[in-house]
């Protein structure tokens, strides 16, 4: 994990103040600081950090830092030093404030995937302001004795780690991708010859920080026992093991609740009907998971359908093109193969949405 701090060079409060979170490093975070948006663009061309920690607010190079962030794929977190207190706010607000907020100093807050405050006074005044609901309290040890320089880098860090647990299918490059789908359609069909040479070889030798994006997606996707099926089935070699809760930004869904309550075997086209009539209102309340489609490749693979009756009856209740985006879906996240499909799939841009309101549970 890669932070890069910044803040301008004239803070010195805020300097101080990450002078001393980088004396105090937590295991496997890698630090920078910088306090000149030359310096900042550089690093984030050089070193690629995963998170930029902006410090303090007001400042026209904090929100240019974090336009920087965004356009180079870091994540951004803010620590605003107090600066958004009310009596701070009411300060020049006509003339200067409310000026900065419109211009940019609102847009920097609601980007950060996260905001730090001091205290629990604080933390009340940021939520107040309804710019940013993502606020957490790490207290100040410059400010007070409740707390050590080390378990305020400590709780800086958890911070971090709740940042990057958060929309981690994002993060993930196209190797890693691949391995996830291969490991779900192991894990559904119970067979390692059905993954072709690319998804097979894509789960040899997983790097640590990729199988931690995997075990956090499964987790959080509620899919813990069809990874594990799937390592079995590939016979890998030990990994460390699947995480039972993550704590993360992730919006809450239906993960745990199934849309079939019965076995393969014994599903009728009647009750798939029903099942693909659910998921669509669960997919436009934002609550449909990988769980789901699971359950889908599934039946699909195991099951013993009148798949001309399921045909006709989609296109009766005009679910058809929804369900052949959903077809194209189950392509693409459990590797179910066409001759499985009761409906040819369709990608368009429906199906791209569509796909992403599944995996995407979190909205700067």
């Amino acid at each position: 994990m890669r932070i890069l701090h910044f803040c301008p060079s004239t803070d010195k409060e805020a300097a101080r103040h990450i002078e001393i979170l980088m004396q105090n490093p937590c295991a496997g975070v890698e630090l920078k600081a910088c306090g000149s948006l030359i310096a900042c663009n550089k690093l984030l061309r050089s070193w690629h950090p995963d998170i930029v920690h902006l410090h303090g607010c007001w400042h026209m190079t904090i929100a240019a830092a974090g336009r920087m962030a965004v356009r180079r794929h870091a994540r951004i977190v803010l620590t605003p030093h107090g600066s958004l207190e009310p009596w701070i706010l009411k300060q020049k607000y006509l003339t200067e404030k409310l000026p900065k907020l419109l211009l940019y100093q609102r847009r920097c807050i609601k980007r950060a995937y996260s905001i730090i405050a001091f205290g629990r006074m604080e933390a009340e005044y940021l939520r107040h302001l309804g710019y940013n609901p993502r606020v957490e309290i790490v207290h100040n040890s410059m400010v007070t004795d409740s707390i050590s320089d080390s378990e305020m880098a400590n709780g800086v860090c958890n911070v971090y780690r709740k940042v990057l647990n958060t929309d981690v299918f994002s993060l993930m490059d196209d190797r890693t991708r691949t391995a996830l789908r291969a490991l779900i359609k192991a894990g559904i069909s119970g067979d390692s010859r059905w993954l072709n040479n690319v998804e097979y070889d894509s789960c040899k030798d997983f790097d640590r920080g990729e199988w931690h994006k995997i075990a956090v997606f499964a987790c959080q996707e509620n899919i813990n026992d069809i990874i594990s099926k799937g390592l079995a089935v590939l016979e890998l070699d030990p990994l460390p093991p699947l995480y039972s809760s993550v704590d993360s930004y992730e919006q809450p869904g239906n993960g745990a609740t199934r849309l079939v309550n019965a076995t393969p075997a014994h599903i009728s086209a009647d009750k798939l009907l029903a099942a693909i009539r659910q998921s669509r209102k669960w997919l436009n309340a934002g609550t449909l998971r990988i769980r789901h489609l699971a359950e889908f490749a599934d039946i699909l693979r195991h099951g013993s359908l009148d798949e001309k009756k399921l045909a006709d009856m989609l296109a009766e209740k005009k679910l058809a093109k929804y369900t052949s985006r959903l077809m194209s879906v189950l392509a693409d996240t459990t590797g179910l193969e066409e001759g499985f499909m009761p409906v040819p799939e369709k990608k368009d841009r429906g199906t791209g949405r569509m796909e992403r309101n599944i995996i995407k549970h979190f909205e700067i």
